[in-house]
Parts: structure tokens; C-alpha cells; sequence
């Protein structure tokens, strides 16, 4: 989990959290992935809209292409005929 899933996970009623956590561990394998899918789910609930830091970045030549293509439908499109290479730019 990455360092904003910690955060979030302790922020809130992390003490039910525990709770059910520590009550799944005393069953046996079957309810402690009960438990930790549990806090899994707790936790994508409360990042739910949330997709995180967002890097802007260009598409490379192929990507593009793909993109156009899906985009306008035309399978026959290159778009990037003209453009130079991906390691030129």
C-alpha cells in the first residue's frame, strides 16, 4: 500500500477497523483473509474517487495512433506519418 492508503486507513474509526481485524485473526486462515479483505474493502471505500497523483506525460508515436484510431473509427489512419521518432522529440 502506498503511503496515502496508510494515511487514510488511520484516519476515521481506525479503532472498529482493528477491531474487526483482530476479531477475523482469531478464526483460522479462512477469517483472517476475511478480515484483512475486510479492511481492504474499508479502505478502497474510503479512496473510492480518489485515483491519486496524476502524471501528465505525451503519448508516445504509437499511442497516438491507437488513440486517433479508436477515436475516429478508421483503422487506416497513421497519423503520426509525419511526426519524427519517439527518441527524436
Amino acid at each position: 500500500m502506498g503511503g496515502g492508503c496508510r494515511a487514510s486507513f488511520h484516519r476515521g474509526n481506525a479503532t472498529a477497523r482493528r477491531k474487526t481485524f483482530h476479531n477475523h485473526f482469531k478464526g483460522g486462515p479462512d477469517t483472517f483473509l476475511a478480515g484483512v479483505n475486510a479492511v481492504l474493502d474499508d479502505v478502497a471505500a474510503t479512496l473510492a474517487g480518489d485515483p491519486g497523483p496524476v502524471v501528465l506525460r505525451r503519448l508516445s508515436n504509437a499511442e497516438y495512433t491507437y488513440t486517433i484510431r479508436d477515436l475516429t473509427g478508421v483503422s487506416t489512419l497513421d497519423p503520426v506519418r509525419e511526426f519524427p521518432s519517439d527518441g527524436a522529440s
